[in-house]
């Protein structure tokens, strides 16, 4: 299986665009500390019972954690079953317009 890797021209298209949810894996205080604009945070070792308690039927998911580490593993385990795409090199590459920063 070939896991889908994107960039920041890619997920910046997919951030209003309601086809696709955009999923941090990080801990809550990573997420409060900088995140993609309308991401959800799923921290890593929840994401198995999120997967199972949400519909995601129409919808591509787009994951991303601290450097992509955790998001392939996600994308492995599920890759067969749900159309996911990882944020290569996590939020440490992500340069794109949609980053919201702590204050």
């Amino acid at each position: 299986m070939e896991i889908r890797q994107i960039g920041d021209f890619e997920i910046d298209r997919c951030v209003e665009d309601d086809g696709y949810i955009i999923i941090d894996l990080r801990d809550r205080e990573e997420y409060d500390y900088n995140r993609i604009k309308g991401a959800v945070n799923v921290p890593f070792e929840d994401f198995d019972m999120y997967l199972n308690e949400n519909n995601f039927e129409g919808r591509k998911i787009i994951l991303y954690c601290d450097r992509g580490g955790r998001s392939f593993a996600i994308a492995r385990k599920y890759g067969d079953k749900y159309d996911i795409r990882v944020l290569g090199g996590g939020i440490h590459s992500y340069r794109g317009k949609y980053l919201v920063k702590k204050m």
